[in-house]
Formats: C-alpha cells, sequence, structure tokens
C-alpha cells in the first residue's frame, strides 16, 4: 500500500467528523461488495443469502 501524499494528509485533515464517518462507511460498504462479488465469483454455486453469510463472517475476523 502507497503512502498518502501530504495533500491527501491535508484533504482528510480538513473533514469534519460526519463526512469522515460518511467516507469511512463508503469504504466498509465497498469492501462488503467486492468480497461478496469474490465470492460468489470463486463458489457460483452458493445461493445469495449463504455468500452474504460468509461475507460477514470474514468481515467480522478481519481484525484477528
Amino acid at each position: 500500500m502507497e503512502a498518502m501524499s501530504d495533500a491527501e494528509v491535508e484533504i482528510l485533515k480538513a473533514l469534519g467528523p460526519e463526512r469522515k464517518l460518511a467516507v469511512m462507511q463508503s469504504l466498509i460498504q465497498q469492501a462488503f461488495d467486492l468480497k461478496e462479488a469474490w465470492i460468489g465469483s470463486q463458489e457460483p454455486e452458493l445461493p445469495r443469502e449463504e455468500i452474504l453469510v460468509r461475507v460477514r463472517e470474514q468481515m467480522a475476523g478481519a481484525g484477528t
């Protein structure tokens, strides 16, 4: 992962708390969607409900 540029750091510092939260929520949703798509492509026979269960399990354990 690349280090952030000084300009990127300044942009993030300028954001208010509500906007930072919105950005973080959007990033989490994007990660969820990407993981869902990846699991679905690897195991196309799985029903969507099972894919979502696996995504939730993996996302919940992401910090461990």
